[in-house]
Parts: structure tokens; C-alpha cells; sequence
């Protein structure tokens, strides 16, 4: 399948490069014109972060430990 714009790549320094609290709002109320649907009504707060949490992880380790965890 095909989104257009495409997906965010994840472990791209685009995405690893943001703001916790950014990426929060990008979860919580999605990203107008995109794939990236609102999660405010299916997850909790905590559960978001969890998300962010597990999204630091995919960080290349060449990144300088950007992965190890949330900032």
C-alpha cells in the first residue's frame, strides 16, 4: 500500500531529531493530510509515551545514542 506523503521513516534523524513533546502531539492528534490518524482516543496519555519511548529505540546506534531512551 501507498501513502501519499509517505510514511515517516522512524529511525530517519528527521524523526529522531524531534522533540519529545512534539512527537507526543504528532501522536496524540495525528498529522493533518497524512496516514498518521489521532491516537487520543485509543490510547492513554501513558500509553503515548510508551509509544515514544519504544520509537527511541529504532534510533541507529551510529546516532549517538540518541535510542537509549526519551530526552
Amino acid at each position: 500500500m501507498k501513502f501519499t506523503p509517505p510514511v515517516a521513516d522512524l529511525t530517519s534523524p528527521a524523526v529522531q531529531g524531534k522533540l519529545d513533546a512534539r512527537l507526543f502531539k504528532s501522536v496524540h492528534d495525528g498529522k493533518k493530510n497524512t496516514a498518521m490518524g489521532a491516537w487520543r482516543e485509543a490510547l492513554t496519555d501513558d500509553e503515548i509515551w510508551d509509544v515514544l519511548a519504544y520509537v527511541r529505540t529504532l534510533a541507529p546506534e551510529a546516532a549517538g545514542g540518541i535510542g537509549s531512551g526519551l530526552r
